[in-house]
């Protein structure tokens, strides 16, 4: 077991064994030995009822005098005991040979088993009738007392000094028995509360910021950050922190190239720096002295057998974490990873959902700005159809009835996907139709519509453009390509792409 568990845990014997469990070991030990036992506190108050108690005795502690020179004179010889971590023979204030043995563990001090009541040689008159005034006991009573009273010889307080020896190391392994047991009882429940607060939101940046203020709390220490990797996966950056200042958190960049700390925490190590101030893997460790940081600890951030991040808690004076610490953190690590892990797809689940309310008011453009049917032509057969894929494109067509027996027809695909995409569709199609009102060349059709689509649309958006006008009556077709797929004309026998034309529409503006 380490120090820095006992130094948290409670301090009471009854914390850790019951006192009836106590008393019945007591009592057993009192009757094995015939001599006279208590279990007293770390001041020196009773925990058990005497066991064996002499009437010599009962008569002393009977009266409050009594009763506080009886807890002072055990309390110094238990100190004592705690201090050599044996058994110590000494004399009581009533001249009474008593031995004090100290429940301890790794140097904690519980209690102490007093055993004794029993003079080495008998009790002279004088010193009986100067006990009795210093107590206020009734002095004929105390004398008969004495009289009764067995002394100590050598055999015996040899073996009763041995017994008892062995009885408070007994009553350690039960106080560490309990500790563990407790021990893990907090642990458990402090993975559950943290699980459920974690558990509590769904939104990634409240689970990082829970995270951090969490661990802070639980283990106890000034600060906390947490940074996961980054897409190109060579430079950790700041997710959250609790109680980081900012310019200490704008002391620079972290990258994994150079940090050995986190390149090691990656790997599943617990890295433990006693100085952050002094040690040569701290990449800033001036900042770390000006933001009051001493002793720190670090663990990777592991999902699904991949490394995503990193979690580092720092101490303002120097420490030490306990080796139950360093599982404690490991494990509300593993937790922070999960729901790290569980935000991330909640937030990438409602990315979809969003993309498809997109694609869905996409479709419903683009179906709306589709003509619902073939104009009449006669003496030709028309025919249009349009199959969008799940993912919405800017693919379009158009029929526009002109003068004198002719129809223009136009097919288009628009840069972009989803709700831009079709966006960029209906200008592209309002353009073309705007200067089809009042133009009949294709040429300068095409020409017009890409300066209007190159004044309202940004850099990265372009159109490519097939666009014709049929004479119905002549049999001819006039048409103008802008970079689009060419369409395929069949005539006797010979299959001729229509590609006479010029750049996609809408990157640059004096293009024809």
């Amino acid at each position: 077991m380490d120090d820095t568990m006992i130094e948290q845990m409670p301090s009471k014997l009854t914390e850790f064994v019951d006192v009836t469990i106590l008393q019945q070991i007591q009592d057993w030990f009192a009757a094995t030995t015939g001599v006279a036992t208590v279990i007293r506190d770390v001041d020196g108050r009773l925990v058990t009822k005497p066991s064996h108690a002499n009437k010599f005795c009962s008569l002393i502690t009977g009266q409050t005098q009594g009763r506080e020179r009886c807890r002072e004179s055990n309390h110094q010889a238990a100190v004592k005991a705690a201090q050599t971590g044996r058994p110590v023979k000494y004399e009581c204030h009533a001249g009474l040979t008593q031995f004090a043995a100290p429940i301890q563990i790794k140097g904690q001090w519980f209690g102490t088993i007093v055993m004794g009541d029993r003079p080495q040689t008998p009790l002279t008159p004088e010193a009986v009738r100067k006990l009795a005034a210093q107590t206020q006991a009734d002095p004929d009573k105390l004398m008969e007392a004495a009289r009764g009273l067995q002394p100590w010889s050598e055999e015996d307080m040899q073996q009763a000094i041995t017994f008892m020896h062995s009885i408070a190391n007994t009553l350690a392994q039960l106080c560490y028995q309990g500790m563990q047991l407790r021990q893990s009882v907090h642990e458990m429940t402090t993975l559950y509360e943290v699980s459920r607060l974690l558990t509590s939101t769904v939104h990634l940046d409240e689970v990082l910021t829970l995270i951090v203020k969490t661990v802070t709390g639980v283990l106890g220490v000034k600060a906390c950050s947490l940074r996961l990797i980054d897409e190109k996966g060579d430079e950790l950056t700041i997710a959250a922190v609790h109680n980081l200042s900012r310019k200490y958190l704008d002391k620079g960049p972290v990258r994994l190239s150079e940090s050995l700390i986190d390149r090691a925490a990656l790997r599943g190590e617990a890295v433990y720096v006693p100085d952050l101030t002094k040690d040569p893997r701290v990449l800033y460790p001036k900042e770390a002295q000006e933001e009051g940081l001493c002793s720190g600890l670090s663990v990777g951030l592991i999902s699904k057998g991949k490394p995503i991040g990193a979690i580092h808690i720092y101490t303002g004076e120097p420490r030490q974490f306990s080796r139950d610490e360093v599982r404690l953190f490991r494990l509300l690590a593993n937790q922070a990873a999960v729901a790290i892990d569980n935000a991330r797809l909640h937030r990438e689940h409602e990315l979809s959902e969003q993309l498809e309310r997109e694609l869905a008011v996409a479709g419903q453009i683009q179906a709306q700005l589709l003509p619902r049917e073939c104009p009449p032509t006669p003496g030709y057969d028309i025919k249009a159809r349009s199959i969008p894929s799940r993912q919405v494109g800017g693919d379009f067509y158009d029929f526009v009835p002109l003068a004198n027996d002719h129809l223009g027809i136009a097919i288009g695909d628009v840069s972009g996907k989803s709700v831009s995409g079709a966006i960029l569709m209906a200008a592209a199609r309002s353009a073309l139709r705007a200067q089809i009102d009042y133009m009949y060349a294709t040429r300068d059709i095409i020409a017009r519509t890409n300066r209007s689509l190159c004044r309202d649309t940004r850099p990265t958006e372009f159109v490519s453009l097939f666009y014709g006008a049929l004479d119905m009556k002549n049999r001819r077709f006039t048409y103008s390509n802008a970079g689009h797929n060419p369409p395929l004309l069949f005539r006797g026998g010979q299959e001729i792409p229509l590609e006479k034309g010029g750049p996609i529409l809408g990157t640059l503006d004096d293009a024809t």
